[in-house]
């Protein structure tokens, strides 16, 4: 998902959004533009000042830079040797997320093509990764995540100039990002599969479910581990269900945290939390945008709104 810059902002905001026989009078149009751009100047002018105060003053303190360095290469050895992959899988994806958010706070998408091309490519070894997983040895992961590998280096140097204060920041965004991502992700699911799986997870029968709902058992099953995965990334990024560990089995995700977490209210409840918290006032602050809310909105209505009828 890719961040909106501020000239795109700007261009979204003067489209035209007249009803089809508008007849508002020409001199009413001409202040009512001007007032918008007016605006949407000072807001331009206000995200830049905020984006250059962020980003200046004492950088990241080395001990800390070695600290986040160590944790990345852990986590890329343990991809290399296909080791704790649930784990070490969802560190990368959050880990390259959170330095294209980064590099938004200094520069949009159209400047540094080089830095933003490697970013690009870590993401596509990643998912090159993730589809051969299981069939791939050591020397071929090691040539597979070549690309990711750098992007850790490339992360090392840029933490030399950047701030503490931009680093927090980007930490509290890519929380609620995560949060609101995937629990998006979930409700764009057939809302059949989802609610049998979560009725899986909260204790019924595969066999009877998976009748209920019209689905074969096999499909049933593949499907509740899937939701499974969705739900561990959400608590990853979550302080109340963080201690939840990665479930391979209907069993392991029959333990208490998964079966809290398979309730849609909470889920809702939880993305909307992460919404208010933390990824409306970065946003708000410093015009870096990685959701069209009003496709956000109207997916989570859908989504939700099917879902809870198929669990009635």
């Amino acid at each position: 998902m890719q961040a909106t810059t501020l000239a795109q902002n700007l261009m979204r905001a003067f489209a035209p959004k007249r009803a089809p026989h508008s007849f508002m009078p020409r001199q009413q149009m001409k202040q009512q533009a001007t007032a918008a751009l007016n605006q949407k100047a000072v807001e331009f002018l206000q995200f830049r000042d905020n984006r250059k105060a962020i980003t200046t003053g004492e950088p990241l303190a080395t001990a800390d830079r070695n600290d986040i360095f160590r944790h990345n290469r852990e986590m890329l050895t343990d991809l290399w040797h296909g080791r704790n992959l649930d784990v070490a899988l969802a560190r990368a994806e959050m880990l390259v997320q959170s330095f294209k958010i980064l590099l938004s706070l200094y520069v949009d998408e159209d400047k540094l093509p080089t830095t933003w091309r490697i970013i690009h490519d870590a993401v596509d070894c990643l998912n090159l990764f993730n589809n051969q997983k299981k069939i791939a040895d050591y020397k071929t992961n090691h040539h597979t995540l070549r690309d990711l590998e750098l992007l850790i280096d490339l992360l090392d140097n840029w933490l030399k100039f950047v701030p503490i204060g931009a680093v927090d920041e980007v930490s509290r965004y890519n929380i609620g990002f995560q949060i609101c991502y995937y629990f998006n992700r979930l409700m764009c699911f057939r809302a059949d599969d989802v609610a049998a799986a979560f009725r899986v997870i909260r204790g019924a029968s595969i066999e009877s479910t998976a009748v209920k709902h019209g689905l074969k058992a096999s499909k049933l099953r593949e499907q509740t581990l899937f939701v499974g995965q969705v739900l561990y990334r959400l608590s990853m990024v979550s302080d109340e269900y963080a201690h939840i560990e990665p479930a391979r089995s209907i069993p392991e995700l029959r333990a208490k945290g998964y079966t809290q977490l398979a309730d849609l209210p909470i889920l809702k409840k939880l993305a909307d939390r992460a919404r208010a918290l933390y990824c409306v006032p970065f946003e708000s602050k410093f015009g870096v945008f990685y959701f069209d809310w009003e496709i956000y909105n109207r997916e989570i209505s859908n989504g939700y709104v099917q879902i809870m009828l198929k669990l009635k």
